[in-house]
């Protein structure tokens, strides 16, 4: 199960990606574009982009607190979200499209946040588990040392 969340749905998720990208900038070149999806495709891709500009820039600031760094980033992305969407005219701004917005971001962002969190958390166990292999070798070490002396 770790293999298939740590590189197989990563690389279908940057595999559909791209090939909905690139087929998006084709069809644009080919001027085939009756429905503007291909350009909100790219308008997305580029708000994808700044968010995690964003996301990296606010993670060079060193916070004292990681739950406040959380939610700061959680809010500054649910602005440019909305932002971009009003801008662009993503969806029509009435309550109801903006609570139906609002769930699934929440439900995006969770997931993302416990998905990331398992990965950090697997990898510290992995880390840890070798930091104890490496110190068991050499107090084993020292000890067979000791014995010949």
């Amino acid at each position: 199960m770790k293999e298939i969340r740590k590189y197989h749905i990563p690389n279908i998720c940057m595999t559909f990606t791209l090939i909905i990208v690139f087929t998006s900038i084709n069809n644009l070149i080919n001027n085939n574009d009756p429905t503007g999806y291909h350009v909100f495709v790219l308008q997305f891709v580029a708000l994808l982009v700044v968010t995690r500009a964003v996301i990296y820039l606010i993670n060079k600031v060193d916070f004292k607190n990681e739950h406040l760094q959380d939610g700061i980033v959680y809010c500054l992305i649910y602005g440019i979200f909305l932002t971009m969407a009003y801008f662009l005219n993503w969806f029509g701004f009435r309550i109801s499209n903006i609570i139906i917005f609002t769930i699934i971001y929440i439900v995006i962002t969770a997931g993302l946040t416990i998905h990331n969190a398992k990965i950090s958390k697997e990898d510290e166990i992995w880390i840890n588990s070798k930091l104890e292999q490496r110190n068991n070798i050499i107090q084993e070490t020292k000890e067979e040392k000791h014995f010949t002396e």
